[in-house]
């Protein structure tokens, strides 16, 4: 199968109608951009209408979108999303397309192992060993279905050093303040009302298929390394009815082998061992799922994948900002800098027939693979949620010899879900994230279900 031909974005700077602004020349002829009242759903077939559409489009350096030519988005800005950037102060700023390649380990193991992976029948992944497990000349080659599981294998396997630390997040349930911030945390931004805040501590790491770790099999020198890809530790620190509140989440390497989510609640003072099931449901009573992570942290066992084609959207992938600024009625749109990036578009639908969602189209950035953004189509066939990470890129530093292996990772800043059908969105924002070094001891004392309790 063969990429579809109708992605055809050009940057043409000299032929701009005027100097510092924006042209774009959208051939649409099925879908004529107008904004939808929040009132009336977006269906699934809409949704496959704007991905039918050709796309050129040409963005000058450095511009502005603002209201009033924010219709030359419709092309990168899915329906549903782009109506919420529909607001009188609204920017949406653009920048250049930054080159983000992984680390020389990864790049190596990928050209080592080149052609080594394969999907057996049920979509599991074999003989992987590490770097990146599939070629986009295999994506290309592959049907439809396949083309999907590659895509979400090689999302799965990014680059990603040893994981990330988030030292501290808040997140917060977002309603409109009626154009006054209502209990927005600074420098947060915007006219959005924060109904309820949480404080959060957070780190991942990686155990398995490590890039940077030829001498030890790629893999950590710690025993859960053989049967787990990574494990995740989440605290809640603030309010107080939610302190000590914790969470583990170890994702197996076995394909059909569910998630071990533990958890710790200190009015019950035992750690809990969660289903699988629950991993679907609302977070915390927020607008996420354990699965909304980065707007997909899932199993790929447990989702039927289709390669829907290539895509140019919007995304951050290099924010400005230490700490992550928003923008609108919800103070839910980033006000930050923004790329048009090239993508693959996947349709992921959940293979448990009782999962509340019937299905996720999701935008994966053909050289990262990250997520950029994701639209969760409920049961009923109407867009319910849109979900987008922000991410930062430290490896633009002027001083080149400064640059450590964690700095070429596509590093996460913070996530929203805005629930498009109710008017309302979940927003994290980090305090503080990095890619830090990982000792086995470290492990073994912070990554275990005794460690949850906090001695309590």
């Amino acid at each position: 199968m063969k990429l579809r031909s109708t992605l055809r974005i050009r940057f043409a700077w000299q032929d701009l109608l005027c100097s510092h602004c924006l042209v774009a020349r959208v051939l649409i002829s099925t879908l004529l951009f107008a904004f939808v009242p929040w009132s009336m759903a977006i269906d699934r077939a809409a949704i496959d209408s704007w991905l039918a559409t050709d796309q050129v489009i040409e963005i000058g350096d450095d511009e502005v979108v603002t209201q009033e030519n924010l219709a030359a988005l419709s092309q990168v800005v899915p329906p549903g999303y782009i109506e919420k950037m529909d607001f009188p102060e609204v920017q949406i700023e653009f920048s250049p397309v930054t080159d983000q390649p992984p680390h020389e380990s990864y790049q190596r193991a990928t050209e080592k192992f080149a052609a080594q992976s394969k999907l057996a029948t049920n979509g599991a992944l074999e003989n992987y060993t590490a770097g990146r497990p599939f070629s986009e000349s295999q994506i290309e080659s592959a049907d439809a279905q396949s083309a999907g599981s590659m895509i979400a294998w090689n999302s799965n396997f990014r680059w990603n050093f040893y994981g990330y630390r988030a030292k501290e997040f808040l997140m917060c349930y977002m309603t409109a303040g009626n154009g006054e911030a209502k209990n927005l945390p600074e420098p947060w931004g915007g006219t959005g009302s924060c109904d309820r805040k949480f404080t959060v501590t957070f780190q991942r790491v990686y155990l398995a298929h490590l890039a940077m770790l030829p001498e030890q099999n790629y893999r950590m020198d710690v025993g859960d390394s053989e049967r787990l890809h990574y494990k995740d530790v989440m605290q809640f620190t603030d309010p107080f009815d939610m302190a000590g509140t914790a969470f583990m989440i170890e994702r197996p390497l076995a394909f059909g082998e569910d998630d071990q989510v533990q958890s710790y609640l200190p009015g019950e003072r035992r750690v809990r061992r969660l289903s699988a099931r629950e991993r679907a449901d609302s977070f915390i009573g927020s607008d996420y799922t354990l699965d909304d992570l980065e707007a997909w942290s899932g199993k790929v066992a447990d989702y039927d994948w289709n390669f829907l084609g290539p895509r140019a959207v919007i995304g951050v992938v290099n924010t400005k900002w230490p700490t992550s600024r928003f923008q609108g009625p919800l103070s839910d749109i980033p006000d930050d800098r923004w790329e048009i990036r090239d993508t693959y578009v996947v349709s992921a639908k959940p293979k448990w027939d009782e999962h509340p969602y019937a299905e996720r189209i999701m935008f994966f950035d053909r050289q990262t693979y990250v997520v950029l953004m994701t639209l969760v189509i409920n049961r009923a066939g109407d867009l319910w949620k849109v979900m987008y990470p922000i991410y930062a890129w430290s490896a633009d530093d002027d001083d080149v010899g400064d640059i450590q292996p964690g700095d070429t990772v596509t590093q996460w800043r913070s996530s929203v879900s805005i629930d498009v059908l109710n008017d309302k969105s979940s927003v994290t924002q980090s305090q503080g994230t990095d890619m830090p070094v990982v000792d086995p001891k470290l492990i073994r004392r912070v990554f275990s279900a005794s460690a949850l309790t906090g001695g309590r």
